[in-house]
């Protein structure tokens, strides 16, 4: 019996690869690292973050989160056939061409295939085998979509809720009035890998090649799922390690009462339509609430008359050593006042061997900074700051030039 699981749980770990998500998640990487980093140059001049950041400090998470839901989904009976895995990657990708990894919740992507599938019997194609299918294992395959979406919801608020300040990317958005603010982006994605079950008869053609097991008078084999979870938060109007805690705190809530929900559609099969409805809608709320905030707040990160403020520092730099926080001001350098990045930069050339800076806090505190300079740091000592895009600035001492 040890050896038959054994075989399965490794046939199934090779199905994995025949998935276009596993390919479509590294394409997907590429293709976002790639945008952020040519964002970061023309805002800032200097690449801020690597490649793959997005999924940096996920893969023990990630694996964690796989096998408990893989425990879940074998010792209670998940079963996908392999139609809704199709369906299930499509629409993944589709919605991630956007490059929003916001639509990368599984509120949407698994949420999304749950409608396509309830509304295919309307259609006339009955003899499609995705719609053969769905009236075969309906039941049991809808309630595994809304299980799996209140399971996955609560891995994407752990998703929230570990962020790192080195997971938050800063950008620039030019407000109502023509200012350039600055404001910071929560963006993570993580591929959860887990395991389920699917019909022997779906894959009849190679059915006599791998083992499969039976389960009643059914036949099972056992699939390895690549699948992608996402979340993006923006915000301008607080500090995002503060603003993503009381984000995570609604998205545990809505996790709870959509897998309540879930559950008890085991005993009452519509209440699964009603846990994908809370989900998505519950998602699209959260998302509404915090645009409403950053749009009508004040912005955090703007220019200043008195003083130049942080909007983030580099990894690693001499900012980051001396414990510079975003949303500090720098008010003066080296006895200079100072309020914009020029000023900064030209306070900091007389500095000689050390600097100081007079630094105000978010508690309005004052503290002052000294310590040597070297010729490796950053001329900037790594601090970002919120003010016209870098290139429009560089575009403009050009024309000054001639």
């Amino acid at each position: 019996m040890m050896e038959q699981w054994g075989l399965q749980l490794l046939n199934g770990i090779g199905r994995m690869f025949l998935n276009p998500l596993l390919y479509w998640i590294i394409l997907l990487l590429i293709i976002s690292g790639t945008k952020r980093i040519y964002k970061e140059r023309t805002n800032f001049g200097v690449k801020i973050f690597d490649y793959f950041n997005e999924t940096k400090q996920t893969f023990l998470f990630a694996l964690v989160a796989g096998v408990m839901i893989s425990i879940a989904a074998l010792l209670f009976g998940f079963v996908f056939t392999s139609e809704m895995l199709i369906v299930i990657a499509i629409v993944t990708i589709l919605l991630s061409i956007t490059g929003s990894f916001h639509l990368l919740s599984p509120a949407y992507t698994l949420g999304i295939t749950f409608i396509i599938f309830m509304l295919l019997p309307l259609f006339p194609i009955e003899s499609l085998p995705v719609v053969q299918s769905v009236g075969e294992l309906a039941n049991i395959q809808f309630v595994t979509l809304a299980v799996l979406i209140g399971v996955l919801l609560f891995v994407e608020t752990l998703l929230i809720y570990r962020a790192k300040e080195n997971h938050i990317y800063p950008s620039l958005t030019l407000s109502d009035r023509g200012v350039w603010l600055g404001k910071q982006q929560l963006k993570r994605m993580s591929v959860i890998p887990f395991f389920l079950f699917i019909p022997a008869g779906e894959v009849t053609n190679i059915g006599p090649i791998l083992p499969y097991f039976q389960i009643g008078d059914v036949s099972y084999f056992i699939t390895l799922i690549p699948l992608i979870i996402g979340t993006q938060i923006t915000g301008r109007s607080e500090q995002m390690m503060s603003r993503k805690n009381g984000i995570a705190k609604e998205k545990l809530v809505l996790s709870i009462v959509v897998l309540l929900i879930a559950i008890a559609s085991y005993f009452y099969f519509m209440l699964s339509f009603i846990a994908i409805v809370v989900a998505i809608v519950g998602t699209e709320w959260i998302t509404y609430r915090n645009r409403t905030y950053n749009r009508y707040a004040a912005p955090l990160f703007a220019p200043l008359n008195d003083g130049i403020k942080v909007l983030a520092r580099l990894p690693g730099s001499r900012a980051e050593d001396l414990g510079i926080l975003p949303g500090e001001i720098i008010s003066k350098v080296n006895g200079m006042n100072v309020t914009n990045s020029e000023q900064f930069y030209k306070a900091l050339q007389h500095s000689g061997a050390f600097f100081k800076l007079d630094v105000l806090d978010s508690n309005g505190e004052v503290r002052f900074i000294q310590s040597a300079f070297y010729a490796t740091d950053h001329h900037n000592l790594g601090l970002i700051f919120p003010e016209a895009p870098y290139d429009e600035r560089h575009l403009e001492r050009l024309e000054q030039l001639n």
